[in-house]
C-alpha cells in the first residue's frame, strides 16, 4: 500500500484503505457494490473492524438494525452493525424506514447517511469503536435473514 504523509507530523497518515491519526485507525469499507440506489459501501472479508467512512462524508451503507434505547435527555439511540460487526450509532426521535414503518430488529436496510464522528464508547462491558451517523435516508428494506 502506498502511504502519503502530510508535511505536518500531527496530520493523518493516509493509505489506500485506512487513515491513521493520533494512533487510531479509521477503516473505510474496501469495496462498493452497484445497486439501484447507488454505490453501496460494503466491507470486504479482509477488512478489520473499526471506524467506517470519513467524518463529514455521505455514503450509502448496508446495515442491520440491532436495538434502541431511550436517554434521560429525551432522545433515542439506535444501534446498527455492518456485515463484519462494525458498530453504527444514530441519535434521533422515531426513526422510520422508507415506508414510514418502525424499524424491525435484526432487519437489514440500505441507508444513505452522513458520518458525523468516530468515537470510542466505554459504556458497557468492553469499549467499542462507534461510527456515529446522522441525516439517515432509508432507501430500501432488505428484510431479515430466515
Amino acid at each position: 500500500m502506498r502511504t502519503v504523509v502530510g508535511s505536518n507530523p500531527t496530520e493523518p497518515t493516509i493509505s489506500k484503505f485506512t487513515i491513521t491519526h493520533e494512533g487510531l485507525h479509521y477503516m473505510a469499507h474496501t469495496r462498493t457494490v452497484k445497486s439501484d440506489w447507488g454505490d453501496v459501501s460494503r466491507p470486504s472479508k479482509w477488512d478489520e473492524k473499526g471506524f467506517v467512512g470519513r467524518e463529514g462524508g455521505r455514503d450509502i451503507f448496508f446495515l442491520k438494525y440491532k436495538s434502541f434505547r431511550h436517554t434521560r435527555k429525551g432522545f433515542t439511540v439506535y444501534t446498527f452493525e455492518d456485515e463484519i460487526g462494525n458498530n453504527f450509532i444514530l441519535f434521533g426521535n422515531e426513526v422510520t424506514n422508507e415506508s414510514g414503518d418502525t424499524l424491525d430488529e435484526d432487519a437489514c436496510y440500505i441507508i444513505k447517511a452522513t458520518v458525523k464522528r468516530h468515537q470510542t464508547n466505554d459504556w458497557g462491558t468492553k469499549p467499542t469503536l462507534d461510527t456515529v451517523i446522522n441525516r439517515p435516508k432509508f432507501l430500501n428494506t432488505i428484510g431479515k435473514k430466515e
